[in-house]
């Protein structure tokens, strides 16, 4: 579970060098990431929307030409989470989709391709 903002079509994610997740994702640059309504719209989790996409994760340290677009959007949705950006090991990856399958309840899911997942992050 990590705080995410959304980038474009990247997800944004904001974690420690420290963290063994972190690690995963510098040896193995792909995660998996799962985003659910709040506990209060459904009385099951099986009933919860939700969102799980796959892709491709890539560090998006000072020098990388979106750092700036991605701290911006990051701390736009976690302003409170600006210290710490003061923190050395902590790091900014994006997550840039493959793949997702929205579930809008119980019996309720489809599969999203990256392009259309894309389509819906412009409406929002």
């Amino acid at each position: 579970m990590a705080p995410f903002a959304v980038c474009g079509t990247a997800w944004v994610v904001h974690v420690s060098r420290l963290a063994s997740h972190t690690q995963d994702m510098l040896q193995q640059p792909v995660a998996g990431l799962l985003v659910t309504a709040p506990a209060s719209m459904a009385d099951t989790p099986l009933a919860l929307p939700r969102l799980s996409l796959q892709g491709k994760v890539v560090v998006c340290g000072p020098g990388h030409p979106r750092h700036a677009e991605a701290r911006n959007a990051y701390l736009a949705r976690l302003p409170e989470s600006e210290a710490l950006f003061s923190f050395s090991d902590f790091m900014l990856m994006l997550i840039e989709p493959d793949s997702a399958r929205f579930i809008a309840g119980f019996g309720r899911a489809m599969n999203l391709s990256s392009a259309q997942l894309a389509e819906v992050l412009r409406r929002v």
